[in-house]
């Protein structure tokens, strides 16, 4: 993790991110909001990072951060271009989750809002009415 937070991380995470985002304004504004989360997440738990790869830690983030900028990408995207494992990037986005909760209220409800959609349009819930759909996906959510 050293690579990220001391030697040129603005540099190294904006590098990152246009990797993942054709769209350089994209990239640049998750790039800066990456840059500012693992300066706070660095603070409040430099043990955060011990043993993970940098380029997991993105992965994680970016999966994040792409909900936060309606500019969500998949796992498999995310972790192609970074060259690392689906696993790793769901690991970490919600090691991240987890950590720092506090970090990502927005992103939770707009991942809750797309699994709750995901769920609604299924093929394997197909021919019931839009209510015994709700019910149904109420009942499956954690208490």
């Amino acid at each position: 993790m050293a690579t990220i937070l001391t030697q040129k991380p603005h540099e190294t995470t904006l590098l990152a991110a246009r990797a993942v985002w054709v769209n350089q304004e994209t990239a640049d504004a998750i790039a800066s909001n990456a840059v500012q989360i693992l300066a706070q997440a660095s603070k409040a738990n430099p043990r955060f990072f011990y043993g993970k790869a940098s380029k997991c830690v993105l992965g994680g983030l970016f999966y994040l951060l792409g909900y936060r900028f309606n500019e969500a990408k998949t796992q498999r995207e995310i972790a192609d271009l970074l060259r690392t494992t689906e696993v790793s990037v769901r690991k970490l986005y919600k090691s991240w989750l987890n950590e720092f909760p506090q970090l990502f209220t927005d992103v939770n409800v707009k991942m809750s809002k797309n699994r709750q959609t995901d769920y609604l349009t299924s093929s394997r819930v197909t021919g019931k009415t839009f209510e015994e759909l709700v019910a149904t996906w109420a009942r499956s959510q954690p208490a």
